[in-house]
């Protein structure tokens, strides 16, 4: 395997390769960062905050090309370090997720 320049470049290829494998999206590193933009611009019509992680990552549901998709979103590199299946989440987020939903579909 190639190694990667950064720490930034290993998150968005690991969750490149995440979003294949748990929703078989073939993402890119420019849309890998323009979910990322969606969280750190806090453009509420694209996310919700689900919860917080540690003082450095926090989980968010962002909606992007029709799905919702749970990530965890690194704040000191402002990048998502990995995508979520839903049964990874705790009852209160899948209930913030269906909000979101209804929201998103109104």
């Amino acid at each position: 395997m190639k190694r990667l320049k950064n720490k930034k470049n290993a998150l968005i290829h690991h969750s490149i390769k995440r979003a294949k494998q748990r929703y078989d999206l073939d993402l890119n590193e420019h849309q890998i960062r323009e979910i990322s933009n969606f969280i750190s611009k806090q453009k509420k019509e694209n996310c919700i905050f689900l919860s917080s992680q540690t003082n450095r990552v926090n989980k968010w549901a962002v909606k992007y090309n029709g799905k919702i998709l749970p990530v965890i979103y690194d704040n000191q590199r402002h990048i998502i370090v990995t995508i979520l299946e839903e049964n990874m989440l705790t009852n209160e987020e899948k209930q913030l997720i269906s909000i979101f939903k209804n929201n998103a579909e109104e």
